[in-house]
């Protein structure tokens, strides 16, 4: 069938191959590049899930010292609850100290 075509058809359709490879070129190197910023953005992606990871970690460690904190005030609350029971208990003592010298004193004075 080509045979009996025209030169100047013949032609025209190779231009026209021509034509169509230069646009797939085209299209294959915008594609190139736009795979080449997929990589890029797939790179950052890694950097990104990397630092969230490490920042889940520290996290994770920040929460630990926050329960161990939270514990220390409790036991801090308690002691310091243990200290003012033992003060009233020493100053209760020593209210009836005081008494008992007094005592001590009048039975001496009777006697």
């Amino acid at each position: 069938m080509y045979k009996t075509l025209e030169p100047s058809y013949k032609n025209g359709r190779i231009v026209e191959m021509e034509n169509k490879l230069a646009e797939y070129t085209k299209i294959n190197s915008e594609l190139a590049e736009k795979i080449s910023d997929l990589e890029k953005v797939k790179q950052e992606q890694k950097k990104f899930i990397k630092e969230v990871k490490h920042f889940e970690h520290s996290y994770g460690k920040m929460a630990g010292m926050n329960q161990k904190i939270s514990e220390a005030k409790a036991h801090s609350k308690t002691l310091a609850q243990l200290v003012r029971t033992v003060d009233k208990d020493l100053r209760l003592q020593h209210e009836n100290t005081q008494v008992l010298k007094q005592k001590v004193i009048k039975m001496r004075e009777i006697i």
